[in-house]
């Protein structure tokens, strides 16, 4: 039996909710990609990216939406936050002067894992962006995120390029994955 979720559009008082399942859930992509973060650079490269006044700050924002998962009790259990009007981020392809939608978060409470809510998460976000016209989507995936990279591949994302940090700087590569079509 599947876990029981409603989804929905954030709203500014949520903010608290999201911010907890981020610094709860953004540190694992990390772990799952076998790279070792000391306190301090988790807390300089994601903790501090997820405080209650910057997740408020990505809810007001006019170009982005957040879809919420939240259980029987209301919780919010996972969060996917989307970016309208995005330049595709690479120059040198065909698609970079198109209007594209990026995937800027897609996070699940830790302890609700594997009950499909990534997943379900992902097509009410494609279902929204579809009703509103947007089928050109692209986000960045840790390289070595397997978990992740899995599931925008099944979901029919491909990758399409990725970043190329020196090597020990400690910065993860990403790749870019891409899913383009009219029938997001």
């Amino acid at each position: 039996m599947a876990y029981p979720i409603s989804i929905e559009i954030a709203r500014l008082s949520d903010a608290a909710s999201i911010a907890n399942v981020a610094t709860r859930a953004a540190p694992l992509q990390y772990q799952n990609t076998g790279l070792l973060m000391t306190r301090g650079q988790l807390e300089d490269t994601v903790l501090s990216a997820w405080t209650m006044r910057q997740v408020q700050t990505r809810l007001m924002h006019p170009k982005k939406c957040t879809l919420v998962a939240r259980d029987l009790f209301r919780r919010i259990v996972g969060f996917c936050t989307v970016c309208f009007e995005e330049k595709f981020p690479f120059a040198s392809t065909t698609y970079n002067d198109e209007e594209w939608t990026s995937i800027d978060a897609l996070y699940v409470d830790p302890t609700v894992h594997r009950h499909r809510i990534r997943s379900r998460l992902l097509e009410a976000v494609e279902s929204f962006l579809r009703e509103k016209g947007n089928v050109k989507i692209w986000l960045a995936v840790l390289e070595g995120n397997e978990a992740a990279i899995n599931l925008y591949r099944k979901s029919g994302y491909v990758v399409v390029g990725g970043t190329n940090f020196p090597s020990g700087f400690g910065i993860p590569n990403d790749y870019i994955m891409a899913k383009y079509s009219n029938a997001v």
